[in-house]
């Protein structure tokens, strides 16, 4: 995938030239084969991971429930990582599933734009929104959100 194929991707498809530099200026797209680990849960990450093509599977250890939430993406744009509450509460294993290229972007980095782009902002909300959703059910459905309040 060229650059101009990053920049149809819906997250950077609503940035300015001016943003869309700025931010390839600070990432690195990195190749990766089936079985590599994009984040463990033995890690805070620092920066998000932003899959351009490929597929990955996350695992999400939401604390006090005995199995992950698992999901696999292949829709190019979907991300992981950088939300320290998420990670504290539920860390991550992500690994990969076929030949992928990602998207690295420094959290600072991230931040920053989403600061200023707000339809960038957005679809992070989206993303956000879809990964909290499937840990809350999962949690809900293992019971564990009785016994964690009461």
């Amino acid at each position: 995938m060229s650059l101009d194929e990053i920049r149809k991707l819906p997250h950077f498809a609503v940035l300015s030239e001016r943003e869309f530099n700025w931010l390839l200026e600070r990432a690195k797209v990195v190749s990766l084969d089936r079985g590599d680990v994009v984040l463990s849960r033995d890690i805070r990450p620092n920066h998000y991971t932003f899959l351009i093509e490929g597929r990955w599977t996350m695992r999400r250890w939401a604390r006090g429930v005995d199995t992950p939430v698992v999901w696999t993406d292949d829709r190019p744009g979907s991300w992981h990582g950088g939300i320290d509450v998420i990670d504290v509460l539920a860390p991550a294993d992500v690994v990969v599933e076929s030949h992928a290229r990602i998207l690295v972007v420094p959290r600072q980095a991230v931040h920053e734009l989403m600061a200023r782009a707000p339809g960038f902002a957005i679809h992070m909300m989206q993303g956000l929104t879809e990964g909290v959703n499937r840990i809350h059910d999962h949690v809900v459905a293992s019971g564990t959100a009785q016994r964690m309040t009461g």
